[in-house]
């Protein structure tokens, strides 16, 4: 397995990114705790390609920190502590740095620098397992640091998302339906105005017990949905996915209390705009909220005798909350 040549004597300029809180920490009081640990790397602001990323912020617990290395190769690692104050987590996570970009470990890190690399890269990092091997000694030596826990950074989060939850619905029939979701989500494991995923989720959407001057109504749908969603943001633990989609099911509705009762099933389809929503809980869940607007195709009218109750909305939307297992 070929592994990572030593670095040059002279220091690689490493860009540094800081966001957090106001008056919490910086990019500067970073670079001050960490440089006397890594002495191969010259840590700055400035304009380039960014290699490290500190984010703080701000909860119940105290100032959560993480630090996400992105790599020479494209990749990128994430590192994460809790500490009770600013500074507490601006020494911590200088250290978290120090540990995971020692020079000196087997299969070094190899931290995007400022500038391109040149040459014919063979001094870029080993394969993503060779990565993950690397950073292990971090998690043991950072046994010390508060509240220390590795994972996955979200922006690598990617993969497969498998959802359970509750969703309504609205303008099909005369009022809010209800009723259970599932989804399926894959998607491409880094944010920016490229980053397709593919989301499908099924419906079964109930209103029972509407009542009119002329009788009572019940409202059953099925809706299964495919969505294309082309581009994503990411803030701290917060992602999201713009999308479009179509819609397809039936409407089933029953009339009751009347004098004359009937049910009867129509197909259901629609064209619909999105919005995807998650909030990472570790490396392995995450709430996810969705919502959409649609233009269905078929308006279709319901009545009793010969007074029309309702007629399916021009625009149609509806939202949805889940609870999501990653699968891969």
């Amino acid at each position: 397995m070929p592994t990572a040549v030593a670095r040059a004597q002279d220091p690689t300029d490493i860009v540094v990114r800081y966001s957090g809180p106001p008056g919490c920490s910086s990019a500067a009081e970073f670079i001050e705790r960490a440089t006397p640990r890594l002495p191969g790397l010259a840590l700055i602001e400035g304009q380039g390609d960014v290699g490290l990323e500190v984010i703080l912020t701000e909860n119940q617990s105290g100032v959560a920190a993480e630090l996400v290395i992105h790599l020479e190769d494209g990749g990128s690692l994430s590192r994460s502590i809790q500490a009770s104050t600013c500074d507490e987590a601006t020494e911590a996570i200088a250290f978290v740095a120090s540990v995971a970009l020692d020079p000196g470990a087997r299969d070094p890190v190899v931290v995007q620098s400022a500038r391109p690399p040149e040459g014919d890269g063979s001094h870029r990092a080993t394969s993503d397992g060779a990565r993950d091997e690397a950073l292990e000694d971090d998690d043991a030596a950072g046994g010390a640091e508060r509240g220390r826990r590795g994972r996955r950074s979200p922006s690598a989060g990617g993969g497969g998302l498998l959802g359970v939850g509750a969703a309504l619905a609205f303008g099909v029939a005369p009022s809010t339906m209800l009723g259970p979701e599932l989804s399926l989500r894959w998607s491409a494991r880094r944010p920016g105005a490229w980053s397709p995923a593919l989301l499908l989720d099924a419906q079964y959407l109930i209103l029972e017990g509407h009542e009119e001057a002329a009788g009572v109504a019940a409202f059953h749908q099925g809706r299964a949905n495919v969505a294309f969603c082309p581009s994503a943001f990411r803030v701290g633990v917060l992602s999201g996915r713009p999308c479009l989609g179509m819609a397809g099911g039936w409407v089933e509705s029953e009339g009751s209390d009347t004098e004359t009762p009937g049910q009867a099933t129509r197909p259901y389809f629609d064209t619909n705009l999105g919005g995807h929503l998650e909030v990472a809980l570790g490396r392995q869940s995450a709430v996810i909220l969705s919502g959409y607007v649609g233009v269905p195709w078929i308006r279709d009218s319901y009545r009793f005798d010969a007074t029309v109750f309702h007629r399916t909305a021009p625009v149609t939307g509806g939202l949805a909350l889940s609870i999501g297992a990653r699968l891969w």
